[in-house]
């Protein structure tokens, strides 16, 4: 069995799965959609399958929040069509932040990516990412449900290197070998 057919059944698999789930029964129809869909895509969309499989993607991660799995199935789409640009709008602020951040040699936490995900998070290096950033203001309970499903959808898909800073805090920088990174930096227009 090919690794994209390996890839294809564990995902088929774990979805289902997952859908029959007592916690499942008590999720919205729009998120049980979400994780059908990202499921079908994968079966029927090689380029897709071949992206995930490169990016050492694990079918488990489809037991992750459902924003997550939907932002995976985003940058994949993204990453590997010339036509369709379905990036939201945290994946690609996150994105074209990191390399504005990174080439300023600011240090990237959770809480730095957090404020790349809202206007109303003031930081010092605001200038930095003034126009890579969400320009909106977002509740709190947004800025954290976003923030944490674009990092998990970037870390599934080999996206980040993470290492721990002094005060052990995660820290993100984008891993420029990653097939996504560079198909979405290409995508987007922006230099690695």
């Amino acid at each position: 069995m090919t690794a994209i057919n390996t890839l294809r059944a564990s995902l088929s698999s774990l979805v289902v799965a997952r859908l029959a789930s007592d916690k499942a029964q008590s999720m919205t129809a729009n998120n049980r959609k979400k994780l059908s869909d990202f499921a079908d895509v994968v079966s029927r969309n090689d380029a897709i399958a071949e992206l995930l499989v490169a990016c050492s993607y694990s079918a488990s991660a489809v037991n992750q929040n459902v924003y997550s799995v939907e932002k995976v199935a985003d940058i994949a789409i993204t990453a590997s069509s010339d036509k369709r640009n379905a990036l939201s709008v945290y994946c690609a602020a996150t994105f074209a932040s990191m390399i504005a951040l990174e080439k300023a040699d600011i240090e990237i936490t959770r809480d730095v990516i957090a404020s790349v995900c809202t206007n109303d998070i003031k930081t010092k290096y605001d200038a930095k990412i003034k126009t890579t950033r969400v320009q909106s203001v977002k509740s709190k309970s947004t800025v954290a449900t976003q923030h944490n499903s674009t990092i998990n959808a970037m870390l599934a898909l080999s996206m980040f290197n993470v290492t721990r800073n002094a005060a052990n805090d995660e820290k993100f920088t984008l891993n420029r070998e990653s097939v996504a990174v560079k198909a979405i930096a290409s995508r987007l227009e922006l230099a690695l």
